[in-house]
């Protein structure tokens, strides 16, 4: 059995890294959602040099003066590993990585197994992942061997990162992008994570993620 992997925490050790705070208002309010990271996706040439109401025009992706989805769904995507981005005077220069350009090539609707557990496992890694999502699979899941009450996860995260964290888009994300993964899940008072099985379709999958990690771990490690 595997685990699904990563790790993000504000200057804390977990899992043998050091980790850095990042800034969790985005994904307080917005879960990643399929149709506008694949949007986006097939729009990155398009989107280059544009502003965040020119990028909606673009890619269809909902905004407004104060809110809206499109900055939510570029921090996503380059969390997932499938984006590099700037931004500039408002203006966002965006593009491709080799993982993002094999998706939007292979698998433009982010529908296959492979893709969805490749963004998962980008998405929790060490020093490029959400902070919320990775603070949670490889901190507070296996504290508890990978089941707790729902009392006990929210205390958790309060303890974390304070109070009146919004856990909607994290839960939502499970029943809704990663649902057919069948990764984390509520039922009752009770959530947990669940161990996946290794298969071998995906040995390429744990390689590339293996690699990416590592590499990470040793472009941020202490030198001392």
């Amino acid at each position: 059995m595997i685990g699904v992997w990563g790790v993000y925490a504000p200057y804390t050790r977990i899992g043998g890294f050091d980790l850095a705070r990042t800034n969790l208002n985005f994904h307080q309010t917005f879960k990643p959602e399929r149709q506008y990271i694949s949007g986006l996706l097939s729009e990155i040439e398009c989107c280059n040099g544009l502003d965040i109401q020119e990028i909606s025009n673009q890619t269809g992706i909902p905004t407004g003066k104060s809110s809206g989805k499109v900055e939510p769904t570029i921090s996503y995507a380059e969390y997932m590993g499938l984006i590099k981005k700037q931004k500039c005077d408002g203006k966002y220069e965006l593009e491709y990585t080799a993982l993002g350009e094999c998706i939007r090539d292979e698998d433009s609707g982010l529908l296959e197994k492979l893709t969805l557990l490749m963004m998962h496992c980008m998405i929790v890694r060490p020093y490029g992942g959400a902070e919320l999502w990775a603070y949670i699979i490889h901190s507070v899941f296996p504290k508890y061997r990978n089941s707790l009450t729902i009392k006990q996860f929210e205390k958790e995260i309060e303890l974390q990162f304070g109070t009146g964290v919004k856990m909607a888009p994290f839960n939502g994300c499970y029943q809704d992008l990663f649902s057919s993964l069948n990764l984390v899940g509520i039922s009752g008072d009770q959530i947990q994570i669940n161990a996946q099985k290794l298969d071998g379709d995906f040995v390429y999958l744990y390689a590339y993620v293996l690699f990416e990690y590592w590499k990470e771990w040793l472009e941020n490690a202490d030198s001392t």
